[in-house]
């Protein structure tokens, strides 16, 4: 899945940034706050449209490598960034 972060959200990431992973889709982001997802080991960064393809035809030729941050993303999603997770932290803070 394709996700294209406005350039409004200087922090890197939209609720698609969370929604993608949760899904067992492997995602490809323009960027990402490193305290969401570890580039290219849960969540994949490009920096242009070339890097892009490259990108898509390298893990559409790899499914291990591709699987592997499938699990890995879906994983952190489901162990930090749930709207449980979120929540909790909020009233913590108050």
């Amino acid at each position: 899945a394709l996700n294209l972060v406005p350039d409004h959200m200087i922090d890197g990431g939209n609720l698609r940034t969370f929604e993608i992973p949760a899904c067992k889709t492997l995602q490809f982001i323009d960027k990402i706050n490193p305290n969401y997802y570890q580039k290219d080991k849960e969540i994949i960064v490009f920096k242009s449209p070339e890097d892009l393809k490259n990108k898509l035809e390298f893990y559409l030729s790899h499914p291990k490598k591709r699987k592997k941050i499938i699990q890995a993303g879906y994983k952190k999603t489901i162990n930090y960034h749930t709207f449980e997770h979120r929540f909790a932290r909020l009233t913590k803070q108050l």
